[in-house]
């Protein structure tokens, strides 16, 4: 985007320069003042230049100058009408004035026309560049605002412990190692300065390699970032990125090292061949090799490079080589095939180095054979039907193989004429390049990435905290208990003012009512009732003040909760207790009695209730339901 821009306004500069040249080529036709003015504005629009952003300024200027050449072309008409009347005049001075006004008319307009059209495009850079910045701005507000980075920040501490999770399913780790891992690749991408290498990056990086592989390890940071790189910026598939990687394993090197190899074995060969063998196709296909054709050539990822390049180049495949290297060291049938081709097609053909190149696993070397002896598509396209089936069979091919191989040798070849020498480092640079759109895109997620990594650990385990609470049956109650706590309080009021009951009596039959209503649910039905009883019972409790001789005098806020009602006290009342006080009797209790007997009765039900198991309609076993009162 900074570049474009550059280059723009770098282009716009040295057109200015071209029209400060006109200015000075027309010097004796402007005159001193006119080449003044005109040298003057030229500078006022490199200085508009300069601040980009004043997209009002520039305008402003653009239409000044339009006014002025509108006003100049009624000016050129009318000088042009006059050197034609001195012209008919014939008087010399009349018609020297009258062509300088005219001349110099011309070249004003010819200057101002050339500084209105470069107006024009710099007020388009201008407006350009401003809904760019204004794009980019909504964008990081958008990203960034108070709320995004909070959402942030939730959304990196659950990805955390996934990652984390995902970690110790894969590898057999408990959660301390887990989390571990998980902290090493937040490391590795707080500290690479790609902006591609993110916390979910090198996951899911970990993750297709072990896919790739059929094996886990604990990557290093140079593994996971080469196969970032690798499918996020260069775009190749998770399998052939991975690649890479395992011919690391085999060489010992690292894997930015082989993909350096790689790259490098690559300009070589394409430059020496002078074909137009695509870049990233090639790096695929050979990231891929495994097998055979990967032991043949020693497991060296830069000989697997030149064989694949040659291969594509002379308008085969690897495979297709192998395959015809298999089809030579059949000698009885080579060899006769070799004389029948000889026979018929009357050339002298050689393969005795093919064979001896196949016999060592040679690729490159075996495909240079092979072509050799095959000749031209011309001359090929010369030879009759029994000939090119012959010569096809002598080389391992049918006569259509070889017809498209040359063919294909021949564009590729043709191709590579159009086509500059490439350097290992201009195609390492071409692997990490990424759009304007894309890096814009990965810089979010990266600045995203290091602001979620601040405190991913430590949020994520109290949210794990958090989700243990929750997923937990006894804790569950114990805050839907804390839910109906505070709705009961509502009912005991609303039910003790519509009955006339007691605070207790009022509770008593809520209690009852829940067990009877929830307890027909299987175990969270259970819990339900049980939660309701717990917050009843401690509504209760906190209704219910205890004493047991109290002398306490009235203030007009308390009042007395009884069967009967609930009596209110005024400042002046004093309220005595004792035991036995008035000769004995005490508070009639039946009413609770009741209530809890109800309770018990239909708790024993409900865990003595059988649970029938059907399926199809049809009972296939029963239980008791395993349930409590406490547990529950």
């Amino acid at each position: 985007m900074a570049d474009n821009l550059e280059q723009q306004l770098g282009n716009f500069n040295s057109e200015l320069d071209n029209i400060n040249k006109k200015i000075s080529d027309l010097g004796d036709v402007l005159g001193d003042t006119l080449v003044k003015n005109l040298a003057k504005s030229v500078v006022e629009t490199r200085n508009l230049a300069k601040n980009i952003n004043d997209t009002k300024s520039i305008s402003t200027k653009l239409n000044q100058v339009i006014e002025d050449n509108e006003i100049l072309i009624t000016q050129q008409v009318t000088a042009q009408k006059n050197y034609v009347k001195a012209l008919q005049s014939g008087n010399q001075k009349e018609i020297e004035r009258a062509k300088i006004k005219r001349d110099q008319l011309t070249a004003s307009l010819a200057i101002n026309q050339l500084l209105e059209d470069q107006l024009r495009t710099l007020e388009k850079i201008s407006k350009t560049n401003a809904l760019i910045s204004a794009t980019v701005s909504d964008s990081f507000k958008k990203y960034f605002s108070i709320g995004a980075i909070f959402k942030i920040i939730i959304d990196s501490a659950l990805r955390f412990s996934q990652i984390s999770t995902n970690i110790g399913r894969n590898l057999g780790y408990g959660a301390d190692n887990a989390n571990r891992v998980a902290t090493d690749l937040k490391d590795i991408a707080q500290s690479s300065t790609n902006v591609n290498v993110t916390l979910k990056n090198a996951a899911e990086a970990m993750n297709e390699i072990a896919t790739a592989t059929g094996y886990v390890a604990e990557y290093s940071a140079d593994t996971l970032q080469t196969q970032i790189m690798l499918t996020k910026q260069f775009g190749l598939t998770a399998e052939e990125a991975a690649g890479v990687y395992k011919f690391s394993v085999l060489t010992g090197k690292a894997s930015s090292t082989i993909n350096k190899e790689m790259v490098g074995a690559f300009a070589a060969t394409r430059n020496n061949l002078r074909a137009g063998v695509p870049f990233k196709a090639t790096i695929a296909e050979a990231a891929k090799v495994s097998g055979i054709l990967a032991s043949n050539l020693q497991n060296n990822p830069k000989r697997i490079v030149e064989a694949v390049t040659q291969a594509k180049a002379l308008g085969t495949s690897l495979e297709q080589t192998a395959k015809q290297g298999e089809a030579l060291l059949n000698f009885e049938s080579s060899i006769e095939n070799e004389l029948k081709a000889e026979l018929l097609t009357g050339r002298q053909l050689n393969l005795e180095r093919a064979r001896a190149a196949a016999l060592a696993g040679d690729q490159v070397a075996l495909t240079e054979e092979l072509v050799k002896n095959v000749g031209s598509i011309e001359e090929f396209d010369r030879m009759n039907v029994l000939q090119k089936k012959a010569l096809a069979e002598s080389v391992g091919l049918t006569a259509d193989e070889l017809a498209r191989q040359l063919q294909n040798q021949k564009i590729a070849l043709d191709s590579g004429k159009s086509l500059a020498q490439v350097t290992e480092e201009e195609l390492l640079k071409t692997e990490q390049r990424q759009s304007t759109q894309e890096k814009f895109n990965a810089s979010v997620e990266k600045l995203q990435d290091i602001i979620g990594n601040l405190v991913a650990g430590p949020l994520g385990k109290m949210l794990e905290m958090f989700a243990d609470v929750l997923s937990s049956t006894v804790s569950l109650g114990a805050i839907l208990g804390g839910v109906v706590a505070v709705n009961l309080m509502k009912t005991v009021n609303t039910l003790r003012q519509a009955k006339k009951l007691s605070y207790a009596t009022a509770v008593t039959e809520i209690i009852s009512s829940a067990f009877k209503s929830m307890g027909g649910l299987p175990v969270i039905g259970l819990a339900l009732a049980g939660a309701a009883a717990g917050a009843g019972i401690a509504y209760l409790a906190s209704q219910v003040s205890k004493a047991d001789d109290i002398v306490s005098p009235g203030y007009g806020q308390r009042a007395i909760v009884s069967p009967e009602g609930t009596i209110a006290l005024n400042n002046r009342d004093t309220i005595v207790a004792g035991t036995d006080l008035g000769g004995g009797g005490g508070m009639d209790l039946t009413p609770m009695i009741s209530a809890i007997n109800e309770v018990r009765t239909a708790v024993n039900n409900l865990i003595n209730r059988p649970v029938i198991i059907n399926m199809d309609s049809k009972q296939v076993g029963s239980s008791l339901v395993q349930a409590s009162p406490k547990s529950a």
